[in-house]
């Protein structure tokens, strides 16, 4: 739907399209691509820098917390004697 409102449109897409388009990525979990879309939301759109700012950074911490639990999970094997 991005992609075809870029080509059809003469390359303008609605404002907050890229963010509602980022957010699915996001719940998806598709970290990278919806920080992408954010980012081109902001751009596109300066007035919503604001909230894409917001957005980027919860998305970047959310991430990181990821990682860490990945980490924790695949890092945790007991030891002998059933102890962690």
């Amino acid at each position: 739907m991005v992609v075809y409102a870029e080509s059809t449109g003469g390359g303008r897409v609605p404002s907050g399209l890229y963010a509602e388009y980022g957010y699915a990525l996001y719940e998806a979990g598709q970290t990278n691509e919806a920080l992408m879309y954010f980012g081109k939301e902001k751009e596109k759109w300066p007035e919503s820098a604001v909230i894409m700012d917001k957005m980027i950074r919860n998305v970047q911490r959310q991430d990181e917390i990821r990682k860490i639990q990945t980490t924790k999970d695949t890092g945790s094997a007991s030891e002998p004697g059933g102890r962690k």
